[in-house]
Order: C-alpha cells, then sequence, then structure tokens
C-alpha cells in the first residue's frame, strides 16, 4: 500500500490562487519518497531547487517556515512536526535508491525528480 503526501499552499491574497504540490510517496516497508520539484510558488518562494537540493532537511525548513499544512490522498493534514516526525519513523525501511531517477541525499533521505 502506498500514500502520496501534498503540501496545500495557502490561498495567496494577492491573486487567489491556492496550489497542491506532491511532496512525496510512503509505500509500506520503504523509506519516504520525496518528490522534488523546481517550481516556485505564487509568492516567488523557491520550492525546491535541483542545484541546490544536496538535502532533504532545505524541505524540512521551508515547511517548518511557512508551516502550510501537509495533506495525504485520504485527506489527513499533518502539521510540520507530524509529518517530519512520520518520515523519520520510515526511515528504516527498504531503500530503493539506485532505481532509475532515485537518488539519496547526505543524510540517507530518498528523492526523484521525476513524476511519480
Amino acid at each position: 500500500m502506498a500514500t502520496n503526501f501534498y503540501l496545500e499552499l495557502r490561498t495567496c491574497l494577492d491573486c487567489g490562487r491556492s496550489d497542491r504540490i506532491h511532496i512525496g510517496n510512503l509505500t509500506c516497508g520503504k523509506k519516504f519518497l520525496f518528490r522534488i520539484h523546481k517550481d516556485e510558488d505564487c509568492r516567488g518562494v523557491k520550492i525546491f531547487d535541483q542545484k541546490e537540493m544536496t538535502r532533504v532537511g532545505a524541505l524540512f525548513d521551508f515547511l517548518k517556515e511557512y508551516n502550510d499544512p501537509i495533506i495525504d490522498e485520504y485527506g489527513q493534514q499533518y502539521n510540520a512536526k507530524e509529518f517530519i516526525d512520520m518520515v523519520e519513523r520510515h526511515q528504516d525501511g527498504k531503500s530503493r535508491a539506485g532505481q532509475t531517477g532515485i537518488y539519496q541525499d547526505i543524510n540517507g533521505y530518498e528523492y526523484s525528480f521525476d513524476d511519480f
């Protein structure tokens, strides 16, 4: 069983747009797999940058700073701390690093730039 997680960017007061960005997938028995984007939100905030992405900790910092809700595909909502704690609990899962398009950062977190 797998569950997808999304960052729900709050509605912009200027343009009225809100975004839901796929941030990763948790599959039973495996490490959390982060989906790394090269996009910016309507606030001009860099969500992820492939050239600067050397650790998933940069994503954790972003989640804590902006404190936008994280929602799984079933509607369960998480704050940054709950989400990070959940990811940490699954760090001893089976690695997918080395499969096509899946990489590991310097702390062992796994990520992909590909759509999944």
